[in-house]
C-alpha cells in the first residue's frame, strides 16, 4: 500500500469517526496514524493539521505531544518541537498514554524515546 493509499483510508476512517460521534468523542489513535502518515509521506504542515485536531479534544495523549513535536523538528521549529515533547513527557508521566493491556499499540513510545529526542533538539 502506498502512502497515498494509507492517507486516503486513514482520513475515509477518521471522517466516519467524526460523522458518527462528533470530534469531541473521537479518541487519539486515527488521529495518531493519520497524522504520522501524513508525516511519514513528507506532508508536514497536513501532518501537523492533524495533529493539532486530535489534540483538542486529546490533549492528555503523550503520543500525539511526541509525535506532533517529531513532526515540527522536520519542519525546522524546534521551539515549538520542545514545548510539544514537554507536553509529551508531562502526560507520560502521568501514565497518560495509548495503551490496552496484554496489547502493544502501534507508535507507542516509551521513556527513551521522550529521553532520546529531547537530547537530540
Amino acid at each position: 500500500m502506498t502512502s497515498t493509499n494509507g492517507i486516503t483510508f486513514l482520513s475515509m476512517h477518521l471522517d466516519k469517526e467524526l460523522k458518527d460521534v462528533g470530534p469531541k468523542y473521537v479518541e487519539a489513535v486515527p488521529y495518531l496514524h493519520l497524522g504520522i502518515a501524513y508525516h511519514k509521506a513528507g506532508q508536514f504542515k497536513e501532518a501537523d493539521e492533524i495533529f493539532n485536531s486530535g489534540l483538542i479534544s486529546n490533549n492528555n495523549i503523550s503520543e500525539l505531544h511526541y509525535y506532533k513535536a517529531l513532526n515540527l523538528i522536520s519542519m525546522d521549529n524546534k521551539k515549538e518541537a520542545k514545548i510539544s515533547l514537554r507536553s509529551a513527557q508531562e502526560w507520560f508521566s502521568k501514565g497518560a498514554s495509548i495503551s490496552r493491556p496484554y496489547v502493544e499499540e502501534f507508535y507507542a513510545i516509551y521513556q527513551e524515546d521522550l529521553t532520546r529526542l529531547m537530547k537530540n533538539i
